[in-house]
């Protein structure tokens, strides 16, 4: 697959965040966990090639009641490197997993690294 990701800025975000609400586009609310892993030493550095291999938790709640989790998802994704130079345009390709412990361990095994993790709320 290949993800086209376009930023704008916006002058007024309260206001956007108003008319969504309006118009029940925010029913969701996104938290995720993301952890970021590079290639065992000695091969290819992907803060070099612009590349990413991610590891992440996914936690979808309803906007109304942020406490309670309305479901759980783990994903480990590789993103190429960007193809444009406007928009964030790579190729992804992403997995859905059942474990992310086991993932993790097994990435370690490999000799892969962790880096750096991210967490966003969405």
């Amino acid at each position: 697959m290949i993800e086209v990701e376009i930023k704008v800025k916006i002058s007024d975000p309260n206001l956007i965040r108003k008319k969504f609400d309006i118009n029940g586009v925010y029913k969701l609310s996104l938290h995720h966990e993301d952890i970021y892993f590079n290639m065992p030493k000695g091969l290819r550095d992907f803060k070099q090639t612009d590349e990413a291999l991610r590891l992440r938790k996914s936690v979808e709640f309803n906007r109304d009641s942020k406490k309670v989790a309305q479901k759980i998802n783990y994903f480990i994704t590789y993103k190429g490197k960007k193809i444009d130079k406007t928009t964030k345009t790579r190729e992804e390709i992403e997995v859905k997993i059942n474990e992310i412990d086991d993932m993790k361990n097994l990435l370690k095994i490999l000799g892969f690294r962790e880096v750096f993790t991210v967490i966003k709320e969405r």
